[in-house]
């Protein structure tokens, strides 16, 4: 509603100035009615579809978290051995990127444990 209200607006704005949107591939020319409606139509179907996309990736994850007992997500490789061995290896000058190698976990969790 708020994208179809903007889009509204913004072809009003526009037609106080004599500028009208013309696509060149399409048959869209907001000079006239017709055109209106057409350009409207396309922001309606595209929130639609954007409706729609975060409704499957809702329903996936609910789905992913039945199936794996109330997790999802990559599974995490570190405990608090791997938490001891990132620090000390740090102690030992080696850098985030190898550290997140050596291990197969994320940089960013990489520097969560050095940080912690």
């Amino acid at each position: 509603m708020i994208m179809t209200v903007l889009l509204l607006n913004r072809l009003k704005e526009l037609k106080q100035f004599n500028v009208y949107l013309v696509s060149v591939r399409e048959p869209i020319d907001t000079s006239i009615p017709m055109g209106e409606m057409v350009s409207t139509m396309i922001v309606t179907i595209s929130k639609m579809e954007l409706f729609n996309l975060s409704h499957r990736i809702k329903s996936r994850i609910s789905h992913a978290k039945w199936k794996n007992g109330g997790t999802w997500g990559r599974k995490s490789n570190l405990n608090t051995q791997v938490e001891m061995q990132i620090r000390q290896k740090r102690k030992d000058v080696w850098g985030i990127r190898g550290l997140s190698k050596e291990f197969k976990i994320g940089k960013t969790t990489v520097g969560k444990v050095i940080t912690a």
